[in-house]
This record gives C-alpha cells, sequence and structure tokens, in this order.
C-alpha cells in the first residue's frame, strides 16, 4: 500500500487533507485544496466546527464531577467540573462524543452545540468469589500461597472418631502429623509448614 492511500484511509473520517510534498506531508483541516498540481482528496463536504457543552448526571439526577468527555476522531478530552459540566471547543459537527466514567456504561452520541443532559447509567458487573486464607498472621488469596493450604470443614472434621477436637483432626490433613509414640494429655503433633 503506498503512502497516499494509507493517509487517504487514515484522514477518511477526520475532515483532514494532506498534501504529499518531496519528503514532506502537509496537513489542514477545512476545505480541499490543490497545490502544484496535486489534488487532495476527501470529503467534497466540509464540516462546521461547533463548541460543544452539556451537563453530566446518574439516574437520581446527580451531577457527575470527573466524567471524561471525549471524541475518538479527533483526539480531544476534557473532564466534567463539579457541577458535571463540560465545554469542548472547534469540535466537527459529524463528530461523536462519548462519556466515560468508572462503574458506569460509556454513553457515545453525535456532536451537538447543546447536549443539555446526558443522563449516564451504572454498569451491573459480577464479581467472580475470591477465597481469602488466613495464615494466622496475615490473609492471602488461595492462588497466592505458595504453600499447602487446607479448610477443616464438617466432613473433614468428622472422618475421625475422638473424645476431642485433637483427636479428631490429628492425621486428617497431609499438613498436621501426629507422633504416635506420645501418649496420655501430652500428645504431640507437628504442622509442616
Amino acid at each position: 500500500m503506498n503512502l497516499d492511500i494509507a493517509l487517504r484511509i487514515l484522514f477518511k473520517e477526520l475532515n483532514i487533507y494532506f498534501v504529499l510534498k518531496e519528503k514532506s506531508i502537509i496537513l489542514s483541516r477545512g476545505v480541499k485544496e490543490q497545490r502544484e498540481g496535486s489534488i487532495l482528496w476527501l470529503d467534497s463536504i466540509p464540516t462546521e466546527l461547533i463548541t460543544v457543552r452539556g451537563r453530566v448526571v446518574n439516574s437520581s439526577n446527580v451531577p457527575m464531577p470527573g466524567v471524561t468527555v471525549f471524541s475518538k476522531q479527533i483526539r480531544i478530552s476534557t473532564v466534567t467540573d463539579n457541577l458535571g459540566n463540560f465545554i469542548l471547543v472547534n469540535i466537527s459537527s459529524r463528530a461523536t462524543i462519548s462519556f466515560s466514567y468508572v462503574g458506569y456504561e460509556t454513553i457515545s452520541k453525535r456532536a451537538t452545540s447543546d447536549f443539555s443532559e446526558v443522563i449516564m447509567s451504572p454498569k451491573v458487573t459480577e464479581l467472580k468469589n475470591v477465597e481469602i486464607v488466613s495464615t494466622g498472621y496475615q490473609e492471602l488469596v488461595r492462588e497466592k500461597v505458595t504453600g499447602s493450604v487446607v479448610k477443616i470443614g464438617n466432613e473433614l472434621f468428622n472422618r475421625q472418631v475422638g473424645s476431642n477436637v485433637l483427636d479428631r483432626i490429628f492425621n486428617v490433613t497431609s499438613g498436621l502429623l501426629t507422633d504416635p509414640l506420645s501418649n496420655g494429655s501430652k500428645k504431640s503433633f507437628f504442622i509442616r509448614g
């Protein structure tokens, strides 16, 4: 693909015109031009540049400060103020304006000079279950623990029969070992790890 075709594809939606002159590319906005026998391309209808203003609120009609307001086509953006107001200057009337905020659905609308109010809706997402393992010193996510972790639940606890708790958990898990030679009230056990 030659440079002329690549530039035509790149600038097609941006209302930007170009001239290839020796090893330089001259870019301009607006009306189609002709220089030194090179006819510039793009749309035959130039777009009007407008000032876009409006206010962003949530579904409860509360102003939303910090919402990112941007246009991908012309790579311009701003952030709403404390009252949810925004202004974008010199925007093509054919541009698409997008509104983005963490935890809310991104909205895209055609540029107009007055948006009045843009209402943003919360994005509903479901979090995966995260199991926390307590080592006694800190709490870790099971996937990040480098050693062996066993949770003794009812099923595992009731596998052994015994007169006390220690008798019931001995030799149930691989990390808890007993000394078979110890007896009476002085049973010894080892926790591996």
